[in-house]
């Protein structure tokens, strides 16, 4: 009977040293580096796990983010304060030391980032014996009151940056790197001035929907040619 008379005191005090100390142990498994308010997106975080950052994103601001499955528990440090969501993850994406990743929007916005792991980008040197990168059929004899032509991509070159990032046949590209696309010579040219930065933007019209890819200066690894509008 004394040992019973012992046992329960002991019981009790464990009981409530488990009560206070369980609740700081779960209280930091819960972030809230992330908020996402007007349009606008806030990050505060502080060794918090990349994994954790990008749920947040997902759950409050809409935006999935995909390809980076093996950095998740990454601890990452960074803040962003009332930036637009794409400049935010950009920098987010930067500080990664990830070059090449999409951006797809709805019309409410940014709403998917695909980054391509780096051991598919490496692949993004075209091989020898491959055909120029942007042979291109002239356009035909304009026609009286015709849409200007468009500059479409026709073909992806295997192995190329253009595949890795998820460039597809039918793509109309609208923008490359700030510069608005008409024609398919021009398109050419502005590869050409920009083959020594180490990132550009490419804009493209996918389905109606404008789409953004980011990728390295210089050789792109599509066949394009201007054709009419559909």
């Amino acid at each position: 009977m004394k040992l019973k008379n012992n046992i329960s005191p002991v019981l009790m005090i464990m009981a409530i040293c488990l009560h206070y100390w369980a609740a700081p142990i779960f209280a930091e498994e819960k972030s809230n580096a992330v908020r996402c308010a007007n349009g606008k997106l806030n990050i505060q975080a502080q060794n918090v796990p990349l994994g954790m950052i990008m749920e947040e994103i997902k759950n409050k601001c809409r935006v999935n983010i995909f390809g980076l499955d093996g950095r998740v528990k990454e601890p990452i440090t960074f803040t962003a304060s009332e930036e637009l969501p794409e400049n935010a993850l950009k920098r987010l994406l930067r500080q990664l030391d990830e070059d090449n990743y999409a951006l797809e929007y709805s019309r409410a916005g940014l709403n998917r980032v695909s980054v391509v792991p780096k051991a598919m980008a490496k692949g993004s040197s075209p091989p020898a014996a491959v055909s120029p990168p942007f042979p291109f059929t002239p356009p035909p004899p304009p026609q009286p009151e015709a849409p200007p032509p468009v500059v479409s991509v026709i073909d992806i070159i295997p192995g190329s940056q253009g595949e890795s990032v998820g460039l597809q046949k039918g793509d109309v590209v609208l923008d490359y790197d700030g510069t608005k696309i008409s024609d398919s010579q021009q398109l050419i040219q502005e590869v050409k001035s920009k083959e020594s930065k180490p990132t550009v933007e490419v804009t493209v019209l996918r389905n109606n929907t404008p789409m953004t890819f980011v990728l390295k200066g210089g050789f792109i690894g599509v066949n394009i040619a201007n054709s009419n509008p559909k």
